[in-house]
């Protein structure tokens, strides 16, 4: 009767034993990682990228995107030559988690960085995974970022219109996704493969080339791409009396205004009017709103500068009928 007594209090020690060294190792863990951190700014500050790049996991999310080692190499170097004077200190830490199951730790701190001689607090975290004996970066972020690439995903899904762009009697959404830098994207980059100078030679280059393209909900209706970046979709109706809904593409930059007109039926020629262009430089109170206006059905009034044979740019206004 006295054995099965005897054998819980064992049990109950070697559980809490355990319990003692495992929370031993995680405090040893977290103090290690207060360290790393420490090694992180100071490679920060002294521009030491063979080393700071030593930090990081082959691949870390980065800022919200996948990116490889060369990548963030990279993106600091770029930061310390645009920044001479660029420090950074971690001068508060709110959190160090260890995440037992995916031997995961991460440190969540007050990042103030100095650049241009002004002070700015972000603040951030890291996220920490032991490989091969070592604790390597896998995730960098700060929560003003993080933000930021919220916002920017709730203004895309804002960007949406919605009509029967095909005419079937059905409604669907259609929204334009801009071009994107090939090393904004998420493809990895390994600089030790690329030539000389082909680094430099893809700051210029776009996936897809400078083009948009537009999507549709309704997957029977291809997607369109237009020359066209920092766009923006509207609804027209029904213009040309073909009984689908055609679509208003404006994008407004600091030289030009442009507005084309899209019609989702004809894949190989969707746009049913010439793009439209204003000077922005001479005609700056030209809006959108000016550039195109429906008087009737299948009638539209355009508005829209030219480079006249005087050699000046001259504003013209005419009907277009459809």
């Amino acid at each position: 009767m006295t054995k099965q007594p005897t054998l819980i209090i064992i049990l109950i020690l070697s559980l809490c034993l355990y319990n003692c060294k495992e929370s031993e190792k995680v405090l040893d863990d977290k103090i290690e990682i207060l360290k790393v951190l420490k090694i992180w700014n100071q490679n920060h500050n002294t521009k030491d990228l063979n080393s700071l790049a030593n930090q990081y996991n082959t691949t870390v999310n980065y800022y919200g995107k996948e990116k490889s080692q060369e990548y963030i190499r990279n993106d600091k170097s770029t930061l310390f030559d645009q920044y001479k004077d660029f420090k950074q200190l971690d001068i508060e830490i709110s959190e160090v988690y260890k995440d037992l199951i995916n031997n995961k730790i991460k440190i969540s701190f007050l990042k103030k960085v100095t650049v241009n001689s002004i002070d700015k607090d972000y603040p951030s975290y890291l996220v920490f995974k032991k490989v091969a004996n070592e604790w390597k970066i896998i995730e960098e972020n700060d929560l003003v970022t993080s933000d930021i690439n919220f916002k920017k995903e709730e203004i895309n899904k804002a960007k949406k219109i919605q009509g029967d762009f095909n005419g079937d009697g059905e409604k669907e959404y259609a929204w334009i996704v801009d071009p994107k830098r090939l090393l904004d994207s998420d493809y990895i980059f390994d600089e030790s493969k690329l030539e000389e100078g082909e680094l430099y030679l893809l700051q210029d280059e776009y996936i897809g080339g400078t083009k948009a393209v537009i999507h549709f909900s309704n997957k029977n209706i291809w997607p369109i791409t237009v020359n066209s970046s920092m766009s923006e979709l509207s609804t027209l109706g029904d213009l040309n009396n073909d009984g689908s809904d055609d679509i208003l593409v404006y994008s407004s930059g600091r030289r030009n205004s442009a507005l084309r007109v899209i019609n989702a039926n004809n894949y190989y020629k969707p746009e049913i009017i010439d793009p439209l262009f204003v000077n922005r430089n001479i005609f700056d109170t030209v809006q959108k709103e000016d550039m195109l206006k429906i008087v009737s059905p299948n009638i539209i009034k355009v508005t829209y500068s030219e480079f006249s044979d005087s050699g000046e740019y001259k504003l013209i206004t005419k009907e277009i009928k459809l």
